[in-house]
């Protein structure tokens, strides 16, 4: 099955992840996100669609965010969204942060041969608490933020959901690198994959990759659909048999 734009398109429209103890504001004009304390950035504007003017609706979301205590917040300029979204975000303050390309694998056709991963144990992080933490712990070292409480860790874990899991790597006993996926109906949503800067090019993240897709055909997922940094994960996921279709920027618009 060759997948089409239109397929890829729609897979990105409905992937929309909020946890459980985060705030979600629904508005005609996109979907903004308070997250818990422990996350790495307070507030995300994770849907930017405005019916009327721009900058009067990012200035309403701006100011909900400062509402709830957020010192700056987060701009996604999606796949569908219209270009000149970004020079209203920046009129507004907001700097470039980060872009993403929008890739996604046929997983009908033969998977792609990463290549071996000696050395490498890998877990699943939805059985106990400490492979959960684990998830946890290298996404604050890699992305930033900070580790939640225990009590939210065993309610984290308690929350978890047969269709969505991370994979973790470990190198001698320590946890290296982790991937998460989500088995949303026939597309294997893959998010979430880091390595440690001392781990990296010894085919941590090949490996964990490798695993999620072997899991996502396995669900029965035709596609698998992942953003990758452009300037990390990104040629991994190419070299990988990803094909782009897009891209997604990322602004930090300060509240002060």
């Amino acid at each position: 099955m060759a997948l089409t734009r239109e397929d890829v398109l729609r897979a990105v429209d409905e992937w929309l992840w909020v946890p459980e103890d985060a705030e979600r504001v629904d508005t005609p004009d996109g979907v903004l996100v308070r997250w818990p304390t422990w996350f790495e950035h307070p507030a995300s504007l994770m849907r930017f669609h405005p019916v009327g003017d721009p900058a009067e609706a990012l200035a309403g979301f701006c100011a909900q965010a400062r509402d709830r205590g957020a010192d700056r917040l987060q701009v996604w300029v999606t796949l569908d969204a219209d270009p000149a979204l970004e020079g209203v975000v920046r009129a507004a303050g907001g700097s470039p942060e980060e872009t993403l390309a929008v890739l996604a694998l046929d997983l009908t056709a033969a998977r792609p041969d990463l290549g071996p991963a000696p050395g490498l144990e890998l877990r699943r992080d939805d059985h106990d608490l400490a492979t959960h933490a684990d998830y946890y712990r290298l996404n604050a070292e890699v992305f930033g933020g900070s580790m939640p409480a225990e009590e939210e860790l065993r309610a984290s874990l308690a929350r978890q959901v047969p269709e969505q899991w991370s994979v973790i790597a470990y190198e001698q006993g320590r946890a290296v690198g982790s991937g998460g996926i989500t088995v949303a109906g026939d597309v294997a949503r893959l998010w979430g994959g880091c390595t440690l800067e001392e781990a990296r090019g010894r085919g941590v993240y090949r490996a964990v990759l490798d695993a999620r897709l072997r899991a996502g055909a396995d669900h029965g997922c035709t596609m698998a659909l992942v953003k990758g940094n452009t300037a990390t994960s990104g040629p991994i996921l190419r070299r990988a048999g990803f094909t782009a279709y897009g891209e997604e920027r990322l602004f930090q618009v300060p509240l002060g």
